[in-house]
């Protein structure tokens, strides 16, 4: 490949409007923006070694889409199958033969947005439903249990090297 052909690409691609370190960007067929571009959460997955549900750690992230603000009408359990099928998704985009056995039932153990900690082993939540507390202001950051996040980074750093 040319330098000339590969430097056009880059500059053709999608920039996230946030400062934290990124390592793959999605489509834009999965960004879900209107006019004002508020109706969205940026989801991501941490990228932290322990596997443990640490707050605000300093980790970079792996961007794996964006979902839709709740509604009023939505519940935990509702938002909880969003991102789960969310990062299923993203799962079989980058694990389309399932080698890695990688799923969010069995992977994720909650998730971070803003101040707030959803923890989906003990099913405690900030607020009775998702809407009192996510705000466009928010990106959601998932957190994996330790074996399951290693996979995940593996298998992401094996792509960009046969990219």
């Amino acid at each position: 490949m040319r330098a000339e052909s590969r430097t056009n690409s880059q500059q053709s691609l999608p920039t996230l409007p946030d400062d934290d370190p990124v390592y793959e960007i999605p489509p834009n067929n999965e960004r879900c923006l209107t006019g004002n571009g508020t109706n969205c959460l940026k989801v991501t997955v941490s990228v932290d070694f322990s596997g443990l549900l640490r707050p605000r750690s300093l980790a970079g992230e792996v961007s794996i889409g964006f979902i839709q603000l709740p509604s009023s009408t939505i519940t935990w359990e509702i938002f909880d199958a969003e991102l789960f099928k969310l990062f299923d998704d993203y799962m079989a985009k980058i694990d389309s033969n399932k080698a890695l056995e990688l799923n969010s039932h069995e992977s994720i153990i909650g998730y971070e947005f803003g101040d707030f900690i959803r923890d989906i082993e003990t099913n405690s939540a900030p607020s009775p439903i998702p809407a009192d507390v996510l705000t466009h202001n928010h990106d959601i950051r998932i957190y994996l249990r330790g074996d399951k996040f290693n996979l995940l980074i593996l298998t992401d750093q094996m792509i960009k090297l046969i990219n």
